[in-house]
């Protein structure tokens, strides 16, 4: 698939990148930032909220310098074709664990919460067909879907979490800030894992044709997962107090207390709904940027080859990602930071230095010339 045949619009992509972001984060968010900041982790998105605009900044500088390239791309530009590949297979292997991880995020909640009897295995392999099929239609057809399916998943979302304050009680976010303000923050680094994911429009903007309203929908979606993330918190805390901070699947548990009458129950299905939405769209968004580093770092004509040998590869990573709910937990909590922070925004501002550097010798060669 050639570049220049490829558009899509800067809204696409941002109605994309936000369930991208926050879909794994709006089941386990409060149980992972409930441990480290208690009833003030409803404050830590706004400190988690400076990464990801630091995230979309560096892509979008790194794009001015090359408007038709990702940074797979650039990366053999800037650093040298020998040291650039080896970047590029530290990050085609670091975006497949990472695509496997969430593969396996999602495998563990389905499995555990609802269809017990099933493999794990079968659950992981239905998701990763499904997504390996609309990769196949290509980058517009994933910025379509991610645009007809962003409404199905946004105002039900919202709809549930203001029928939960019904149930809430604003007493459990007292005292506000009962430790100074630094547990809230470091929620907020916790939090870093998810914004830091918003470097990944740097594989779309090659295809966007009006660069500056890529850095604006950049920002609105860092916002909007920012206000999102805050709601769900609150939500969580107002309604399930301190118990949130140790309940496996937080949201879950408080979308259990929602009954009103006979005719509104088991919303939680409503809730699977909403999420396996949002996943899907995580897991195609991530699968697609995987196959287009291999192609990329490979030299590939056409990617669509690379579809399903990746797509097994993707099955086995989820296998290998953890065995547990309580292991994926300690891996969000004390590695994914570090994780996310080195691949999404140190690589790339180290990157983005070099490339400036560069720039200013080979201008200060030609104005002495």
């Amino acid at each position: 698939m050639s570049a220049k045949k490829i558009n899509i619009s800067a809204s696409q992509m941002g109605l994309l990148m936000y369930p991208s972001v926050i879909a794994t984060g709006i089941i386990n968010l409060p149980l992972i930032t409930g441990q480290v900041a208690k009833q003030d982790a409803w404050i830590s998105p706004i400190w988690g909220s400076f990464i990801g605009v630091i995230a979309v900044w560096i892509a979008y500088q790194l794009n001015k310098s090359f408007p038709d390239k990702s940074f797979i791309q650039y990366s053999e530009v800037v650093v040298g074709k020998f040291i650039g590949k080896i970047i590029g297979f530290l990050y085609l292997f670091f975006l497949l664990h990472i695509n496997g991880f969430v593969v396996r995020e999602y495998t563990q909640f389905v499995w555990g919460s609802f269809l017990n009897d099933t493999p794990m295995i079968i659950i992981s392999a239905i998701m990763i067909i499904f997504s390996a099929y609309a990769i196949y239609g290509g980058l517009e057809v994933i910025a379509r879907l991610g645009q007809i399916l962003f409404p199905f998943f946004f105002f039900p979302l919202c709809l549930l979490l203001f029928i939960l304050l019904i149930f809430m009680h604003p007493k459990n976010i007292l005292p506000i800030m009962e430790r100074g303000i630094l547990p809230s923050i470091k929620g907020g680094i916790v939090l870093s894992s998810w914004y830091s994911e918003l470097f990944l429009i740097s594989f779309f903007l090659p295809y966007i044709k009006e660069k500056s309203k890529g850095l604006k929908w950049g920002i609105y979606t860092g916002i909007l997962i920012t206000f999102t993330f805050m709601f769900v918190n609150l939500v969580t805390i107002f309604v399930l107090g301190r118990f949130s901070f140790y309940a496996v699947t937080p949201l879950l548990t408080v979308v259990r207390y929602i009954s009103l009458g006979e005719f509104f129950q088991h919303v939680e299905a409503g809730l699977l709904a909403i999420w396996l939405i949002g996943t899907f769209i995580k897991i195609t968004t991530l699968y697609y940027i995987v196959i287009k580093v291999a192609s990329q770092w490979l030299n590939l004509p056409d990617e669509k080859t690379l579809i399903f040998p990746l797509g097994f590869l993707l099955l086995i990573s989820s296998i290998w990602a953890s065995k547990s709910v309580q292991q994926v937990a300690s891996f969000i909590l004390h590695y994914l930071p570090m994780y996310h922070f080195t691949f999404f925004i140190g690589i790339p501002f180290l990157i983005l230095i070099i490339n400036s550097v560069k720039n200013k010798v080979l201008k200060g060669k030609q104005s002495s010339g």
